[in-house]
Formats: C-alpha cells, structure tokens, sequence
C-alpha cells in the first residue's frame, strides 16, 4: 500500500482530534476505581472537595477522629494506592467525592456526570428501587471524579431530594 502526501495529510487530520484527547482532558473525568471505604469513617454521608495534598492530609486526620475501627489503616492505605494509581495530578485537578444515603438497602445508585455551563460541573445522584416491598435499612453511595482546576469553579450536586448543593473548586 502506498500512501500519497494527501492521504497522510488526511490520516493525521483524522487521527489529530483522537491523539490530543490525552492532551486536553474535558473539565472533568470520573473516576469510578477509587476505593471509598475510607470515607465511611465520616459521621454521615456527604460531600468533600480535596483540592490538595493537604486538603488530602487534612480530610484523613478528620475521618481517623471518626473512625474506631481497627481497620483505618488498611483503608486509608487501600484509599492511597487507589488514587495513586488514578493518576490525579494536585497541580491541575481536584478530587470530589459525593455521598448520599437512601431509606431503603435495597435501592442501589450510581453517578451521572455533566456541564450545564461553563465553569460548572452538574453531578447527580441516581437511585433506583426495586418493587416493593422493601427493606427497611439504610443503602449508602459514594462516588468520586476529578476537576480540572483552570476549568471548573463549581459542582453542583443533586440527589433525591432534587436540591442542588453547591460546592466550590479552589484552584
């Protein structure tokens, strides 16, 4: 096969946009291989914006406080190699992780990700029921994704009750 100028040219047109997706990352990425457990050690399921390491640093000191289980060590190392190997970059991105409880343990959720508007990131928290009859323990979500810093200045989070929680990204 021989390939002319004007068919290189337009193989690397084709192949430019895909090549520098690695490059230029969306404004956000999720980033569902994070192990959460570590954050079960807050007192109630919520919503955390580590920007940092010492935001990093500083949320763990916070949830050792909480947590009596003999097992934080092994969880917050789980959490650690985690997110290492997510490959975060402190420098551009900050870490979210939403959290969200539901009346019944039979309800099971998951994350959808999206942008509204600039500089805004939309999460929601989607649960979904089986038919009754349920159970009446609690389910619990958690899920995590990344910002891109210079591109997003909020996230606005919704869950069951449909009102959003604003939280802010410092860069």
């Amino acid at each position: 096969m021989r390939l002319t100028w004007t068919g290189i040219l337009l193989l690397q047109a084709l192949l430019l946009p895909i090549i520098s997706l690695g490059d230029s990352p969306g404004p956000f990425r999720n980033v569902p291989t994070l192990d959460l457990r570590v954050f079960r050690c807050y007192p109630n399921p919520g919503h955390h914006v580590i920007a940092s390491e010492a935001d990093l640093a500083q949320a763990l000191a916070k949830f050792s406080a909480h947590c009596r289980e003999p097992e934080f060590q092994p969880m917050k190392s789980a959490f650690l190699s985690s997110l290492a190997a997510a490959g975060l970059r402190w420098d551009r991105e900050a870490l979210v992780v939403v959290g969200e409880w539901y009346g019944t343990g039979m309800a099971r959720a998951h994350l959808e990700l999206g942008q509204s508007r600039p500089g805004v990131v939309d999460a929601t928290i989607v649960w979904k029921l089986p038919p009754p009859p349920h159970t009446p323990d609690t389910a619990v979500f958690r899920g995590a994704f990344a910002v891109r810093k210079d591109a997003v200045t909020t996230v606005s989070v919704t869950g069951k009750d449909g009102r959003p929680v604003v939280l802010a990204i410092r860069r």
